[in-house]
């Protein structure tokens, strides 16, 4: 488990200074994600916590979903639905498309980044 520390508390204010909360960032991601599509209060606030927490998406990828569900405060479905969508992050940036790479349909997509 990891411990919480007094240097958390400060994690807030670094985030608005790097620009990570500013829209179209790693929060309104993460809240889009929990939210099943869809922004709103609650997913924003989810979102908050597990970054104060983790203090990155790598970091929360890193973590159990049992971790995730206690201190995101959201359910078992929430918190593999979060690492479905890091998971497939991750498996995209570390195989990009090269430059002028095209497909013509989300099949062509699919087998592109399936394992």
């Amino acid at each position: 488990m990891r411990e919480k520390s007094d240097a958390n508390s400060d994690l807030l204010p670094a985030l608005q200074s790097a620009g990570v909360m500013e829209d179209g960032g790693v929060l309104v991601l993460l809240a889009t994600v929990l939210g099943y599509g869809r922004e709103s209060a609650a997913s924003h606030a989810v979102s908050r916590r597990l970054l104060r927490y983790f203090g990155s998406a790598p970091a929360m990828l890193q973590a159990s979903v049992e971790e995730i569900c206690k201190n995101g405060k959201v359910s078992t479905r929430q918190s593999l639905t979060l690492k479905a969508a890091l998971l497939l992050g991750r498996q995209i940036c570390s195989s990009p498309l090269k430059p002028g790479q095209r497909f013509s349909n989300s099949r062509e997509l699919f087998d592109r980044y399936r394992s």
